[in-house]
């Protein structure tokens, strides 16, 4: 039966756009977090659903025969397509052995009921695996086809419902200027699942669009006594908004927990004139006024909330391909003395050597002191899933947990980490939300797993050894522990000097969580310490920054050495590139975006920020943002924010910032930037109309446009490359003449 169903999967016809090149589709039930493809038996059944659909513009399309099923479900899950629909039959899901260290795309397909096919045809059922959920991808193709009534994916003036505590004594109880506060809505740990496991570690409350919606979470959720919990129309959006940020400030709200991920989202109270909704389809603000959406076309300066699975896809990021570490000797617990690789004759007998040899047997063999960090140390920050406690093995109890590299933290994972995952998943647990999660009691399943989650590590520990180690391996490491552990969560983790090169954000931002720490202010100062040291003694690619040269002319001696660096890897990147249809190339221009922001950012607003703390007070910024906020002046509070450090400025805030400059505008801190870029060369280009319209291409084409709309093509990327680099007056030798 199982080969029978292959064979006819083989021999299905699949219909493409000849305009697009994207095959069929259509949100399928079976499958929340994205999008199926359609395949049909017949012609005729094609004719049916051309019908059932009304497509009159039938020429614009072609059918083809699939040929090879597998080979077309690994080309539609790169266009970014989560399953099957095998028309009038039945679903097929995309899926993952529970051993795959790189989930870019699935393993195999689940067909119907309970039928498996691999890259050979018809396999056995695997004893345990996952759904394929490649956010990075899925939510893309999310955004090209789903299409909502107003370009709003809510309508908050219509019935909304929440999931209330049913009787008065379990009420959740606050003191507030001595003054009782009973709320009766309940939260859900899984109650905001867009946040993923960076959910507040009491939960979330949650707010359904739908009364079906949330008698369903209800019932899935709760599924021995309901009687505590029903379902209630709430009797005011904004009225229950504001007793929740201001009473539960740290209590996340959940949008449509257990429908499709494109009917999801979550609120944040972040500015204080409206309420922010992120969605996948980006940020809105919601009006206190009127309980109107809006869409933020520059949503990426508003964000600088924590990570989300938005932000934080789930898999391994394509970017990081190929890059490599700064670190002279990354493996030194078993080499020592070089990067070389190790011979395949020797490979097996080496990876058994270092599982089993190791002499660091139990979780106090893994102390980790300030003193003991160092720029080839290999950290991982992140925190227990279970407990909400950080990860980390220093007398701080911080993240992060440190490692002598990245050979001696697989080894901790394979003989530690993992066996105490296989002790909670079998005896079962308390959670931080305090739920007792029943354990297995099943050791065949557990042994199983157990046993898969070693080979992943044993698969990635022989790439190091047969490669030499690259950023990708702690990417790898990163995305596989947070997709099978269930007590951790790994925000990043890598060597401390590539991270200080290639991540010097994230710890920007770690060190504002720590402040005081000792393990803290070593992780920050190492950093900046190699991150300078690599700017002085970086060794280029001559060929590659020649290029660069001849195209940026004079430009060239005045970008940073970060900005060089990252340009090179982009054009390496772009030139081993494939040119393939309906492939996502946002991983490259976001570079070259990155550069282009990085630059303007260095250039004008660093600059003039030194210039500008100099003269004027912090009370004098407090008193300006405060007046900005009662005017409601988004940009002007943006800009004060930055000034105050407390924010970053993205390429959306400047553009609103300069198209301000534009408007003669009478504000001291506006004009204090205004007499800055006149003091340049080329002031007459940032302040033009042309320059405006340059970064709203490249804000809203080459990077929001993979982002926030659909995939970035070939062409696309092409395109980036020719106005950004390549062309004769391109943007980056304009922004650079200084």
């Amino acid at each position: 039966m199982n080969d029978d169903i292959h064979i006819s999967l083989d021999k299905a016809l699949c219909v493409r756009s000849k305009i697009s090149n994207y095959p069929l589709n259509q949100p399928l039930i079976p499958i929340p977090n994205g999008i199926s493809v359609v395949i049909f038996e017949n012609h005729d059944d094609i004719d049916q659903y051309f019908n059932s659909r009304d497509i009159t513009d039938r020429e614009n399309f072609e059918i083809s025969n699939i040929i090879s099923f597998y080979d077309f479900m690994l080309e539609v899950a790169d266009m970014g397509f989560a399953g099957v629909w095998f028309y009038k039959k039945y679903p097929i899901f995309f899926s993952n052995y529970l051993s795959d260290i790189d989930i870019e795309l699935p393993s195999f397909a689940i067909v119907g009921n309970d039928k498996y096919i691999g890259s050979a045809g018809a396999i056995i059922k695997p004893k345990s695996s996952m759904m394929w959920n490649n956010f990075d991808k899925t939510d893309k193709i999310l955004r090209r086809f789903v299409q909502f009534v107003d370009n709003t994916p809510f309508n908050f003036k219509k019935e909304l419902f929440s999931i209330v505590y049913a009787n008065k004594s379990a009420y959740s109880t606050l003191y507030k200027g001595g003054e009782k506060i009973e709320v009766k809505y309940t939260t859900f740990p899984d109650a905001s699942p867009l946040q993923g496991p960076y959910v507040s570690d009491i939960g979330a409350y949650c707010i359904f669009t739908e009364k079906e919606l949330a008698e369903n979470y209800l019932n899935k959720n709760v599924s021995v006594d309901k009687s505590p919990y029903k379902v209630e129309k709430l009797d005011s959006l904004i009225s229950l908004m504001d007793v929740i940020s201001n009473d539960f400030p740290f209590i996340d709200i959940g949008i449509n927990p257990g429908g499709p991920r494109f009917q999801q989202g979550y609120f944040s109270n972040e500015m204080e004139e409206d309420y922010l909704i992120k969605t996948i389809f980006g940020l809105y603000k919601l009006k206190k006024s009127d309980c109107v959406m809006e869409y933020c076309e520059d949503s990426d300066t508003y964000f600088s909330l924590k990570p989300d699975t938005i932000e934080s896809p789930n898999v391994f990021d394509s970017s990081q391909r190929g890059l490599n570490s700064t670190i002279k000797n990354p493996l030194k617990t078993v080499q020592g003395r070089t990067k070389s690789t190790v011979p395949r004759g020797e490979i097996d007998s080496v990876i058994q050597n270092i599982f089993h040899n190791s002499k660091k047997t139990d979780w106090g063999d893994y102390g980790g002191e300030p003193k003991d960090i160092s720029s080839d140390s290999f950290l991982i920050f992140g925190f227990d899933k279970i407990s909400g406690e950080a990860f980390g093995n220093n007398a701080d109890l911080i993240t992060p947990f440190l490692f002598q590299d990245i050979i001696d933290a697989i080894v901790f994972f394979y003989n530690l980490h993992f066996q105490f995952d296989y002790e909670l998943r079998f005896n079962g647990y308390t959670n931080c939300y305090n739920l007792k999660i029943r354990g297995t009691k099943d050791k065949k399943l557990e042994d199983y797993i157990l046993n898969e989650e070693r080979l992943a590590l044993e698969d990635l520990l022989k790439m190091i050894l047969e490669d030499g180690y690259k950023i990708e391996h702690a990417e790898f490491l990163k995305s596989y522990v947070n997709r099978t552990s269930i007590s951790l969560e790994i925000e990043n983790c890598g060597y401390l000097g590539d991270l200080s090169v290639f991540n010097m954000d994230y710890l920007s931002n770690y060190g504002k969580n720590y402040k005081g720490s000792d393990t803290a202010e070593r992780v920050k100062k190492l950093a900046k310490r190699y991150s300078s040291k690599i700017k002085n003694n970086v060794v280029l690619d001559d060929k590659v920054q020649k290029k660069i040269k001849i195209l940026l002319g004079s430009s060239y001696n005045n970008l940073s050495v970060d900005s060089l660096i990252i340009l090179e890897t982009a054009l390496k990147q772009f030139n081993h590139a494939e040119q393939r249809v309906s492939h996502d190339y946002a991983g490259i221009t976001m570079k070259l975006c990155k550069v282009f922001e990085r630059e303007l950012n260095i250039m004008i607003f660093y600059e003039w920020r030194k210039i500008f703390s100099k003269k004027y007070s912090k009370d004098y910024l407090k008193t300006q943002l405060e007046e900005a906020t009662s005017v409601k002046d988004e940009t002007l509070h943006r800009l004060i924010s930055f000034l105050q450090k407390r924010q970053k400025l993205e390429l959306g805030s400047m553009y609103h910032v300069i198209k301000q400059l534009r408007k003669n505008s009478k504000d001291s801190i506006l004009n204090s930037l205004n007499k800055y870029i006149l003091s340049l060369n080329n002031h007459d280009f940032i302040l033009s109309e042309e320059f405006l319209e340059i970064v709203k291409i490249i804000t809203s084409r080459y990077r929001n446009g993979g982002v926030h709309e659909k995939i970035v093509t070939y062409e696309i990327c092409r395109e980036a490359f020719e106005n950004i680099v390549f062309s004769e007056n391109n943007y980056l030798k304009q922004l650079a003449n200084i």
